[in-house]
């Protein structure tokens, strides 16, 4: 492997499958398995721009030392032509990205996770002027 993977901490020989290393300083690596990455397609939206589907996301991991699960959500608009590269668009009515951080044990992380996305789906449902149903 390259140094300079090695020298910035991006791979290690102890590393479990389905992990992935973190670092956080050169003394101290965090280690986080990926638990679920999922996004959901709520419907479309009218825009200025035109009509674009609003999306929901969560990427979850768990932190093994920290028996900590966390999970990023993000909610974007894209474009719904297929043809185009996808691209994602913000408005001002979409709520903000959130990280959750919540302790649980591993057996426990991925209905946690996934009880915790279908929350952020009610709030960007929620959020969202008329939406018009695929």
């Amino acid at each position: 492997f390259p140094q300079s993977c090695r020298s910035q901490n991006w791979w290690s020989p102890f590393q479990k499958p389905g992990s992935r290393l973190v670092g956080i300083s050169s003394s101290y690596l965090q280690i986080m398995k990926r638990i679920i990455d999922a996004s959901e397609v709520l419907g479309k939206v009218e825009t200025a721009d035109g009509i674009r589907e609003l999306c929901a996301s969560a990427d979850a991991s768990y932190e093994e030392d920290q028996s900590r699960l966390v999970v990023k959500l993000e909610s974007f608009l894209r474009n719904t032509d297929l043809v185009t590269k996808e691209k994602h668009f913000g408005a001002a009515w979409l709520p903000q990205p959130e990280t959750v951080r919540e302790s649980a044990q591993p057996e426990e992380t991925v209905e946690l996770a996934r009880e915790i996305f279908q929350s952020w789906v009610r709030k960007v449902r929620q959020a969202a002027p008329a939406l018009h149903h695929l």
